[in-house]
């Protein structure tokens, strides 16, 4: 029912819905691979994903960060980061999903600087999703683009 109220706003106000509710960021999204794997050592996390990335011929991929859903070790995230841009190079589109780790401030914001400076393209639900004006803070505070709307 919402996503047909919306497309009728969109076609009264001739727009594409994402203009409704602001800038539109992008047009086009590269297809990319994901897993659900949270507890994987880096270099198998990464081998398993080059494998699927080769399988259906794309350059982009969504990886799991965060505790949330996962019983890894700690400091996993650190070195998985720095390791999928170096292991995959600078051609590659890689995005993350936090499916609502961090909902103190601080932590997700060390999170968005080390993505972004690794060159990851964004961060998706970096805390709960019902968490709006946290994840506004984040959003502001952040140089990497948070995406959301999942939940």
């Amino acid at each position: 029912m919402e996503n047909a109220v919306l497309g009728l706003l969109g076609t009264i106000a001739q727009k594409p819905v994402a203009a409704l509710f602001g800038e539109i960021l992008r047009r086009e999204t590269p297809v990319y691979v994901t897993t659900f794997d949270r507890e994987s050592a880096p270099e198998i996390y990464i081998e398993n994903v080059q494998k699927k990335m080769a399988e259906y011929g794309t350059n982009a991929v969504k990886i799991k960060v965060g505790g949330r859903m996962k019983s890894g070790s700690a400091g996993r995230d650190e070195k998985m980061i720095p390791a999928f841009r170096k292991a995959l190079g600078d051609q590659a589109t890689l995005y993350a999903d936090a499916n609502g780790s961090f909902n103190d401030f601080s932590e997700a914001i060390n999170i968005c600087k080390r993505l972004y400076e690794a060159g990851f393209a964004h961060l998706e639900e970096p805390c709960e999703f019902r968490e709006f004006e946290l994840t506004k803070r984040i959003t502001a505070a952040s140089k990497l683009p948070i995406a959301g709307g999942e939940q």
